[in-house]
């Protein structure tokens, strides 16, 4: 199987994610109700591989940074400390999501939707008891940390304003908290879980909390970095997931570049990285992440997750993350603004004309180009908003057509 690419062009940073999705295999739940499945090859997990790496459900890991140094990737760049910076707390308040008010109570409670009355979610006893079947004990350093508040996981699937007919795709459902959820309120939905124990209990799981939703659901045991547009059965036109901390950044990157038909996104991430996310130009916290995620569409803050809605209780707090994609999508060539947007935060604290020096050719020639993008050499990337990096890329690709010719 080739390399996935990672959106910026680096290559896929957890090394663990491994395995081509198939569709070779079919599950049946509880009274005939078909529960689709997909597989990954039957082959021996390398070093590192599922039982070793952390699990799929919500992941915080308090090493995000130091877990990606290996790979220099800037959607991961310095700046995950716990908040000991003034402008994360403006990144909050400007990011706010209108539609969703800040700092939601963990156990705040949620209206069930009408016409579900047979689906019924998961507390924290069934979430132990699912996990003692697996004979899974979560543990800190396997970052494994499951929802089982049902007010918390009803009120992700409630801000996602999913459509009763629409086909929403979740990443790594865990035991399944969330994806019952999911399934009171959307017509479909496509889970893809990287550990195959998982996978194969989901269905199961399903079958005996929302029965007549069985036959809606379909699992794909894949990694979600290696996962092509062309796996996924359909058009999902929602995200909504609770991202394996260490990994959210280029998993939501990727799943945006491979999937167009995605219009709503809302993702629970660790709390640093959601600021990081949404923050604005000019603030500490504003770096390749936000950058790039502005190229797809627009990132709001959507309130807190107290961490006693876990189990076990994480060491981080979290974060929803809300997206929109832009209704028109961007001109440009893509690959060529990721790649001005990684040299400009490799070394953010550099001027951009040295920062784009490597980039460019020279200090000369990047100051050439970004005049000819009406950019001041003079600033640092983290002052730029997106528009200002589409112009600086295509100006290269201007001069380079010019050399050319």
């Amino acid at each position: 199987m080739p390399e996935p690419e990672m959106p910026g062009g680096g290559p896929a940073e957890a090394q663990w994610f491994t395995g081509e999705p198939d569709r070779t295999r079919a599950r049946w739940g509880s009274g005939g109700d078909r529960v689709r499945m997909v597989g990954v090859n039957d082959e021996e997990p390398a070093a590192g591989g599922a039982a070793d790496r952390p699990g799929s459900a919500a992941q915080p890991d308090p090493g995000l940074e130091a877990g990606h140094a290996a790979a220099q990737d800037s959607d991961l760049e310095a700046g995950h400390a716990a908040g000991q910076d003034t402008d994360l707390e403006a990144a909050h308040d400007a990011a706010q999501d209108p539609d969703l008010e800040a700092g939601h109570a963990a156990r705040q409670d949620v209206a069930v939707p009408v016409g579900t009355e047979g689906v019924t979610l998961l507390g924290a006893t069934e979430v132990r008891r699912l996990a003692a079947e697996l004979d899974l004990r979560p543990t800190k350093s396997l970052g494994q940390n499951f929802v089982h508040d049902a007010n918390t996981v009803r009120r992700i699937a409630s801000v996602s304003k999913l459509d009763q007919s629409g086909h929403v795709l979740e990443i790594g459902p865990g035991l399944g908290s969330l994806t019952l959820a999911l399934l009171e309120v959307s017509a479909t939905v496509t889970a893809v879980e990287i550990d195959s124990r998982l996978a194969d209990l989901l269905p199961g799981t399903v079958a005996r909390h929302a029965l007549s939703r069985a036959g809606d659901l379909t699992v794909i045991t894949a990694d979600a970095l290696a996962i092509r547009g062309s796996d996924i059965p359909g058009a999902p036109t929602a995200l909504v997931a609770n991202l394996p901390y260490n990994v959210a950044v280029p998993v939501l990157l990727h799943l945006l570049a491979e999937l167009p038909s995605l219009r709503r996104v809302v993702v629970m991430v660790q709390a640093e990285v959601a600021d990081r996310l949404v923050a604005p130009p000019g603030s500490r916290t504003y770096g390749s992440p936000s950058v790039k995620t502005a190229w797809y569409g627009t990132a709001k803050r959507a309130g807190a997750i107290g961490r006693s809605v876990f189990w076990p209780v994480p060491g981080v707090d979290s974060a929803l993350v809300g997206f929109d994609r832009h209704p028109v999508p961007r001109t440009g060539d893509r690959r060529s603004v990721f790649a001005v947007i990684d040299a400009a935060f490799a070394q953010r604290r550099k001027t951009l004309r040295a920062a784009l020096s490597g980039w460019a050719g020279s200090p000369v020639r990047a100051e050439q180009l970004l005049r000819a993008a009406d950019v001041d050499p003079g600033l640092r990337g983290e002052m730029l908003d997106i528009d200002a990096f589409v112009r600086i890329a295509h100006a290269r690709l201007t001069a380079d057509a010019q050399v050319l010719a």
